[in-house]
């Protein structure tokens, strides 16, 4: 997987997307940081003299997801739309082990996620520390962020590369792997819109307290669970803040919200169960199915039965917000049947 020419054919497919990528994060991340304590600086300019400023800064991780988006474009460029320009069955007769052409794309899209992070995170520090921020902060949070981040990408974009060595077709893998990773229609989260639905049917009245257990649950099965609530926020008056004896601690009041470490250990699932299955099946595919929805049509029922079911229960989940279990029924039948009625018919052609 280290070999020169499979990263110079990886960068060449994937060059604009990684720039994108890259560019991404710098303005998420340093640039908005910046921009943030120059708009706290004039605020600060303004009323410090009469006594009125106040100092307010807030972080949401949710506001940056359109990176994950860029690392599932990454994924599917380097498999799916590999095999829509029909370039991949060149490849193959290279003489280079299946198993190291797929580890090399994962290496090639691991290293620029890392790189990219790693770059904001010391230009931010970097920001932090000659800006108005240093004044006011703490960077601590930060860190813990962008190591949260970090997981969560790579295993958002592994997972990407593994629906990729079973969907043969671009837009079928785009569609699984917006579906699974970006709405959050994983198998956990599906599995519990489907028990909480049930179970509110049943008891009307502790269905709350259950209800709010299980989304708890699900929001932590996410494979991007570390900074699917992460925030981090400043907000109050500098006259009335905390001060002690050192100069580069936290002077609060400030409001942080982060699970704990072990909320890592998801996205590290992921990552190592898509990687050893994603070398699995990609060393089993059959070109001859390049651009059809299923790569394995050998076994095309067992698929079109599992992606039924899977688009049912989106189906349902997303036709009741009001937990009416008829509701919930006629969105799962509808959508499934849909689902059936044209995989049925299209998975046997090529497609895009």
């Amino acid at each position: 997987m280290f070999h020169r020419a499979l990263w110079m054919r990886n960068w060449k497919q994937g060059k604009y997307i990684i720039l994108l990528f890259f560019f991404s994060c710098l303005y998420f991340f340093p640039y908005k940081y910046y921009q943030a304590a120059q708009q706290q600086l004039d605020f600060y300019h303004k009323l410090h003299t009469e006594g009125k400023f106040y100092y307010e800064y807030t972080f949401f991780a949710s506001n940056s997801f359109w990176i994950a988006f860029i690392a599932i474009i990454l994924g599917c460029i380097l498999i799916g739309w590999e095999r829509r320009n029909q370039s991949e069955d060149m490849l193959m007769a290279m003489p280079f082990k299946r198993r190291d052409i797929f580890l090399s794309k994962w290496l090639f899209g691991f290293v620029h996620i890392v790189g990219s992070f790693f770059i904001s995170w010391i230009l931010m520090y970097l920001v932090y520390k000659s800006t108005i921020h240093f004044e006011y902060q703490s960077f601590y949070p930060f860190h813990r962020y962008f190591l949260y981040a970090i997981i969560s990408y790579v295993a958002i974009y592994t997972a990407t590369l593994c629906i990729g060595t079973f969907t043969g077709s671009v837009i079928s893998q785009s569609i699984f792997s917006i579906t699974f990773l970006v709405m959050g229609c994983g198998v956990f989260s599906l599995g519990l819109s489907f028990l909480i639905t049930h179970w509110n049917a049943v008891d009307n009245e502790n269905h709350w307290k259950t209800s709010e257990s299980l989304y708890e649950f699900n929001e932590k099965t996410s494979i991007s669970a570390p900074i699917n609530k992460f925030t981090i926020g400043y907000n109050y008056d500098p006259k009335n803040r905390r001060t002690d004896d050192t100069k580069n601690t936290l002077k609060g009041p400030a409001f942080h919200q982060y699970y704990s470490a072990k909320a890592m250990l998801v996205p590290v699932f992921y990552t190592i169960c898509c990687l050893l299955l994603g070398t699995f099946l990609f060393t089993r595919t059959r070109n001859e199915n390049h651009m059809k929805i299923f790569l394995f049509q050998k076994h095309r029922l067992l698929w079109i039965s599992g992606t039924t079911l899977y688009f049912a229960l989106i189906g349902g989940r997303f036709s009741n917000p009001f937990g009416l279990l008829l509701n919930y029924y006629v969105g799962f039948f509808l959508v499934g049947s849909i689902t059936y009625f044209i995989l049925s018919r299209a998975s046997k052609y090529k497609i895009f």
